[in-house]
């Protein structure tokens, strides 16, 4: 397995598997400074590349930067950003 890293956001690392190239990619977004990780399929014989959202995952802890989302949309927690404190509505 080969790692490479360009800048400061995305790291790769590349595996062969017969006709297949396995990359597993590690990236940070702003401005939460989440860090995902997911692994990207290459069929060389077809030259598609494939990706399962399912299988994209945020390695480090977001805290309570979904807030605004986490009780009516818990599964979109490792993804959101919320720039405003939800509202406290009596």
């Amino acid at each position: 397995m080969r790692c490479g890293f360009r800048g400061n956001s995305l790291t790769t690392c590349v595996c062969t598997v017969g006709m297949q190239v396995l990359y597993q990619v590690t990236l940070r977004t702003t401005p939460s400074a989440a860090l995902y990780e997911a692994t990207v399929r290459h069929d060389v014989q077809t030259g598609q590349y494939e990706a399962s959202v399912d299988q994209i995952s945020r390695i480090n802890r977001y805290s309570s930067q979904p807030l605004c989302i986490a009780h009516r949309l818990p599964h979109l927690r490792p993804y959101c950003y919320c720039t405003t404190a939800p509202s406290t509505r009596s």
